[in-house]
């Protein structure tokens, strides 16, 4: 898709820069998904069917027995790590893309391309963590999961910068872990499923 953007015939000269800038910067395709499973399948039933899409095998030994279809029954912590994953894949996808369209400008414009800010595809996710109709999600649960969410996305952004030269983003590598030390300072605050004791909440409020 990249090498397209930027060739449109592979015999032919590159398209002009402003060009190539359009085509990786104005999103082409937008969806928001609802990123917590269904557990109409197992775990493993789920993963199976994704190789089998993906590739068209089922990713397995043959002579092993097939996963079980009937899931176990839910926990809302296993809900948050099959939704955390389905969102790190799908965010590893736009990073694999992004880093196509810049790995082509660079190339042709060695001057120029980093100034680009890839973004043909624009996915979301909406996971609620809310209470219409279940029992089992409190407010403490809903403010630990998105407390959660938020330490793996800065732990995931600082992993990208420990791969850049220190003299680069050493400030933005220190804002980071001050983000993420405040973020689990947080976690560690929040009350217990069904602890609504005012000492308990103060101390998360304070946090």
């Amino acid at each position: 898709v990249a090498a397209r953007a930027a060739r449109p015939d592979a015999d032919d000269s590159p398209v002009a820069f402003e060009l190539f800038r359009e085509a990786c910067e104005r999103p082409r395709a937008a969806a928001v998904f609802t990123a917590h499973p269904t557990f109409s399948l197992s775990a493993e039933a789920s993963d199976a069917l994704v190789r089998a899409a993906c590739d068209g095998v089922g990713g397995g030994d043959e002579s092993e027995p097939p996963p079980a279809l009937r899931p176990a029954p839910p926990t809302l912590d296993a809900e948050f790590e099959r939704a955390a994953a389905a969102m790190a894949a799908g965010r590893d996808a736009l990073d694999r893309l992004a880093a196509a369209f810049l790995v082509e400008a660079r190339a042709i414009w060695p001057k120029r391309w980093a100034g680009l800010d890839p973004r043909p595809v624009l996915l979301a996710s909406w996971v609620g963590y809310d209470t219409d109709g279940r029992t089992d999600i409190g407010w403490q649960d809903t403010m630990r999961l998105r407390l959660r969410m938020k330490e793996l996305q800065l732990a995931r952004f600082a992993e990208h910068l420990a791969a850049l030269p220190a003299s680069c983003v050493e400030a933005l590598r220190e804002r980071t872990e001050t983000a993420l030390d405040a973020v689990r300072a947080q976690l560690a605050a929040c009350p217990g499923p069904g602890d609504t004791e005012p000492a308990a909440v103060q101390n998360f409020a304070r946090a």
